[in-house]
């Protein structure tokens, strides 16, 4: 079977890790203000269009064994990718579709369909439980935690909190064992979100934001849309050399190196030749 992930990050300050639940419920207001827009912003959209296109076309070239392996992953049924889309299928964005948008943030985005994993030295480090007998030291809290929020089709769970939703409700004297990751051995505690937190956050998706502070945002004036390249000074273009290739003496230190260069701009006023070459000193 095949699934797909939602996932948001944040990474927290020690006094954002004590305040995870308000982070959450921020997001589901934002999540909440555009469901309460009869028409979808579509300009972000475009703007996502463009700069993919520059990118893609102007992307550095990758080895050509990298190349095979990425079109041979491309190739897999689980892609749906057709064969005139396996160039560029994973890099460009196609069509706008505003209803699937709000399909996927009141079917798949809510808090009935939320996980959230909490990561953050504050419940510990590894040597904390190699004994046990360690659990009585004061673990130092003087980190940053992370917090991720995924939309899944899974049962509410929160690792390494309490229901409370502050992390100093969290007592490793008296936590329980924690639980062990097969393949890496993490140890890690998994305890379900408290309705109350829940109720908090739907009433968020529903209601939106209570002020001004979300917004949606405006476009983007920066985005380029145009490549070509600017005309060069009618002065530039009378010179002989100019594109062409030359080898320059350096000196360097006592010796005299060659170095390949290109003629790049010809400054008739100064009678003068901008060279382009590579230094490999």
């Amino acid at each position: 079977s095949s699934h797909a992930l939602f996932a948001m990050t944040f990474t927290l300050t020690e006094n954002g890790v004590n305040h995870w639940a308000d982070v959450v419920h921020i997001v589901y207001q934002y999540i909440g203000m555009l469901l309460l827009e009869t028409n979808m912003p579509c300009y972000i959209h475009e703007e996502l269009v463009k700069m993919n296109e520059a990118a893609y076309k102007y992307q550095e070239e990758v080895p050509p064994e990298e190349f095979v392996e990425d079109m041979a992953d491309r190739l897999a049924p689980s892609h749906a990718l057709p064969p005139d889309r396996l160039l560029d299928g994973f890099d460009l964005l196609w069509e706008y579709d505003d209803r699937a948008i709000r399909l996927l943030l009141e079917k798949y985005l809510n808090p009935a369909n939320a996980r959230c994993d909490l990561m953050s030295s504050t419940f510990g480090r590894a040597a904390d439980y190699s004994n046990r007998s360690l659990m009585n030291n004061t673990i130092d809290s003087n980190t940053r935690g992370e917090v991720v929020m995924e939309g899944e089709t899974s049962s509410n769970a929160i690792q390494g909190m309490q229901d409370s939703g502050k992390s100093n409700a969290f007592d490793l004297q008296q936590a329980p064992e924690p639980l062990v990751e097969n393949y890496f051995g993490t140890r890690f505690w998994e305890e379900d979100i408290s309705q109350e937190i829940l109720s908090t956050w739907e009433s968020a998706v529903r209601n939106g934001p209570r002020d001004a502070s979300l917004a949606i945002p405006s476009p983007n004036p920066f985005v380029p849309t145009s490549f070509d390249l600017k005309p060069r000074p009618a002065d530039d273009s009378n010179h002989p050399l100019l594109r062409c290739s030359v080898k320059i003496q350096v000196t360097v230190g006592k010796k005299k190196e060659w170095y390949p260069a290109t003629v790049s701009k010809y400054n008739m006023s100064k009678n003068l030749l901008e060279l382009v070459y590579e230094d490999h000193g």
